[in-house]
């Protein structure tokens, strides 16, 4: 479904434009119609609760929220942990609650030490455990069109190069729970007149005008302007990452092939160079990348990770020269050996992609 400019705002045809959304999402084979909504309090979240209510029974038989407390916030945290809990009740929903210490960010490998980031693995690892022991086989969180933005304009300043499109992915599994984000069609604006026309309220989280922290210079310095200046932006945006999705699903199916041709062997996969040599120079990186991810599937639940095309040049090199040996050393303490018509692909122990 490509991302529309215009969403109708308030009631019925908002609630059945996310049942459409939300179905077009739900995988397929999926699990039972049961969610756990990711509330945090802000308007985003609180909308998806009650669309959420909305499709039940005719989408959804089952809903629950679940709130985590990162206690970075002091009182006003502890103001969303109560406004929440009411929230639930007010659904009619079940309700479960996380905690969490910043102090639990110490010890964690080097890419968890930042706090936002530990304490986002944090509460996804909540989210995951909560449905498990509650039975709810699907996670619902509120990332809209905004989200997916910033995302992309981060990706792109970093470097990310066409991966960067990819944004922030619809739908992934962890630990064996679907993650699905159903609201990345729909403006914030939308969402929160949808709330103002049930007369609901809800909380506004004053972190979010830090400028120190990058999200947010970017929502407030850099796309602000922008949409001031140019107000179909952000749907523009949006509309070329759900193309570049459709291609990257391509790629990903050519990895997926060359991979399952491939053979393990102690802790090496040992892939066709010929074959991956075959694939077509404007998809080669987001193929390789796919099948780096082959030997830790665990990163795959993580999203689109930005990876620097840099160090795959002197890879590239190597695959290009059938009868050049040696080795590559790649991110995530991969080492690529070239021996032949073979590439092994080893992960050093303790690495992460």
């Amino acid at each position: 479904m490509m991302p529309q400019d215009t969403h109708p705002c308030s009631g019925r045809p908002l609630e059945a434009d996310f049942r459409r959304r939300l179905a077009e999402v739900w995988p397929e084979e999926g699990p039972k119609r049961a969610a756990l909504v990711a509330l945090s309090g802000g308007a985003d979240s609180v909308s998806l609760a009650y669309l959420a209510r909305s499709a039940v029974p005719d989408f959804l038989e089952r809903v629950g929220v679940a709130h985590f407390h990162h206690h970075l916030r002091g009182r006003e945290a502890d103001a969303d942990e109560r406004f929440a809990g009411e929230c639930a009740r007010s659904l009619g929903f079940e309700y479960h609650q996380g905690d969490w210490s910043p102090d639990s960010a110490r010890g964690l490998p080097r890419p968890d030490r930042n706090l936002q980031a530990a304490a986002r693995r944090a509460r996804y690892d909540f989210l995951v455990a909560a449905a498990k022991q509650h039975g709810y086989g699907v996670v619902l969180t509120a990332h809209h069109q905004r989200d997916q933005v910033e995302t992309i304009l981060q990706n792109l300043a970093r470097g990310g190069r066409s991966g960067a499109w990819n944004g922030i992915r619809q739908g992934m599994t962890r630990g064996g729970i679907w993650v699905l984000r159903p609201l990345l069609s729909f403006s914030p604006e939308c969402l929160r007149d949808y709330l103002v026309s049930l007369g609901v309220g809800f909380r506004e989280d004053s972190s979010n005008l830090n400028l120190k922290y990058r999200r947010n210079w970017v929502r407030h310095k850099l796309l602000a302007p922008i949409r001031r200046a140019f107000p179909v932006f952000e749907v523009q945006v949006c509309e070329r990452s759900q193309r570049f999705a459709c291609r990257e699903q391509l790629w990903s199916d050519w990895a997926a092939e060359i991979v399952a041709q491939g053979l393990v062997r102690d802790r090496e996969l040992l892939l066709s160079r010929e074959r991956l040599a075959r694939v077509p120079q404007d998809g080669r990186f987001a193929v390789v990348r796919e099948v780096l991810r082959a030997l830790d599937p665990g990163t795959t639940s993580e999203g689109w990770a930005p990876t620097r095309a840099k160090p795959f040049r002197e890879f590239f090199r190597f695959l290009d020269a059938p009868n050049r040996k040696g080795e590559v050393n790649l991110p995530g303490g991969i080492r690529a050996r070239f021996e032949g018509k073979v590439l092994a692909l080893h992960k050093r122990e303790g690495s992460r992609t």
